[in-house]
């Protein structure tokens, strides 16, 4: 899961479009949702989920907390796709 924040709901859709880039990769998400009013938009890439926030969505969701007792699983960009 990566976490992300924005201050208008246009950037918000702007880094939505741009996520797959910041990981080295092209990759499109399997499925985007949240793209209409960018509060928080969530991007499916099967094995892992991006949530991009409007500030004060992630203070209310506040998902850090939800999952602070999940183990931590370390980023292998050396992994091959399987697909």
């Amino acid at each position: 899961m990566m976490l992300a924040e924005h201050e208008t709901a246009q950037l918000g859709a702007e880094m939505a479009s741009d996520a797959g880039r910041h990981f080295g990769h092209q990759l499109a998400p399997v499925r985007v949702e949240g793209l209409a009013d960018a509060t928080w938009v969530l991007m499916d890439y099967g094995d892992f989920i991006v949530h991009v926030f409007l500030q004060e969505t992630r203070d209310y969701y506040d998902l850090e907390h939800l999952w602070s007792a999940a183990p931590r699983v370390p980023w292998r960009s050396d992994v091959e796709d399987a697909g």
